[in-house]
């Protein structure tokens, strides 16, 4: 599954590439979601378009927006959470999202992703913008449920740990009170 917003900077056209490749070895499907802007209206458009033209439309599922039940519905359904994005992530939402619900991440090896994903062991990192390379990534962990089954309970005690409101408070007062030491 996918969840970001439908944008190429997002790279849900690379995962609708890689789904062919993935679908060699493995019979699954991709479920996306995300806010789509009237601006990118013909980004999805091309994206289930590039999916029929690989012969794996029947196989993906395009959601749309969804809200905080739904969000927590699609989670649930995921055995593995791609977020391929061009670009370096700063913060990478989704991606923690998604280890909260105890869902192993596939993501690039840029930005905020090797931190966030433990280095490796939450996930694993793919090539950025390399579909061949993310379709290997998710074959690797697909072939190895053990292993997703560590990253997911890894993934999800990390975020317990880092991400949880009053952790996040609390680590925000420590360097607040450090720094005021420091003047």
């Amino acid at each position: 599954g996918s969840l970001a917003r439908a944008c190429p900077e997002k790279g849900l056209d690379l995962l609708v590439r890689a789904l062919p490749l993935v679908r060699e070895k493995h019979d699954v499907g991709l479920r996306a979601a995300g806010a789509v802007v009237d601006a990118e209206l013909d980004y999805i458009a091309r994206c289930l378009a590039t999916a029929h033209e690989l012969g794996v439309a029947e196989h993906m599922t395009w959601l749309g927006q969804l809200d905080r039940p739904g969000k927590l519905a699609f989670f649930a359904t995921l055995g593995l959470f791609a977020m391929p994005t061009i670009f370096p992530e700063a913060k990478g939402i989704p991606v923690i999202e998604a280890m909260a619900a105890g869902v192993p991440v596939v993501a690039p090896a840029h930005g905020a992703f090797p931190e966030l994903l433990d280095h490796e062991q939450a996930g694993r990192l793919h090539a950025p913008g390399d579909a061949a390379d993310l379709a290997r990534v998710i074959i690797a962990m697909l072939d190895d449920a053990e292993s997703r089954g560590r990253m997911a309970a890894h993934g999800h005690a990390l975020v317990r740990r880092r991400h949880l409101a009053d952790q996040m408070a609390a680590d925000a007062s420590e360097l607040i009170f450090e720094r005021a030491l420091m003047e």
